[in-house]
């Protein structure tokens, strides 16, 4: 019986350390498992990249916003030549003033207009430029108007062609990607019947961006 008896005593002492040495096996032969269990830390701490912006492009346009406080950079003319002012402007200090806004009516037009080439590997051209009118008249005698030209001041486009007394800045978007590798003319005019009903428009921020 003693003998029986320890031999029962040493088989449970055995059987109590199994459960620790095999709990002790079982995480030492699973680093497989505890590897995984990081992985989404690690991951979530390294998203994958955002492309940066490809840049606004290339701007065409010279002395657009007229902060120079002259028309450098233009071809101004008309019975009445566009000029610079401080009395409306959409940004900054100064616009470009086409159209008589007091004194008597002038009979004709008043222009500018910027010539640049879109490059023939454009493959976005954008023309956006913002305009203040005034008129007390109707678009059968005088108007306010945007054109593309080519370098002989042949029309290509009308951009727009209004009598409007919004007397608010207005924006004007045109796609030009049609003309690339041309020489072209942004043109803006401003005509007047000489009637006394004063028609004009401050012009501002013209820009031609290409991408």
């Amino acid at each position: 019986m003693p003998g029986a008896l320890g031999a029962l005593l040493l088989l449970a002492s055995c059987n109590r350390e199994s459960p620790a040495a095999s709990s002790s096996n079982a995480q030492a032969l699973s680093p497989a498992s505890a590897s995984a269990s990081l992985s989404p830390t690690v991951a979530a701490s390294a998203p994958a990249p955002v492309p940066s912006p490809s840049g606004a492009g290339t701007q065409l346009i010279q002395n657009g916003g007229f902060e120079s406080g002259t028309l450098a950079s233009w071809t101004a003319g008309g019975v009445v030549s566009p000029t610079i002012s401080a009395v409306q402007k959409h940004a900054g200090s100064f616009s470009a003033l086409a159209g008589a806004s007091s004194g008597s009516e002038p009979n004709g037009d008043d222009f500018l207009y910027q010539t640049i080439t879109i490059p023939s590997t454009a493959t976005k051209a954008t023309l956006t430029f913002w305009y203040w009118p005034s008129t007390t008249d109707t678009i059968t005698y005088d108007w306010q108007e945007a054109q593309v030209q080519n370098t002989s001041g042949t029309m290509l486009a009308q951009i727009m062609k209004v009598c409007s007394n919004a007397h608010a800045w207005t924006q004007v978007t045109y796609d030009l990607t049609s003309y690339k590798g041309q020489t072209i003319r942004i043109y803006f005019n401003d005509h007047q019947d000489g009637f006394g009903d004063l028609t004009y428009m401050y012009l501002d921020d013209i820009s031609v961006n290409v991408q």
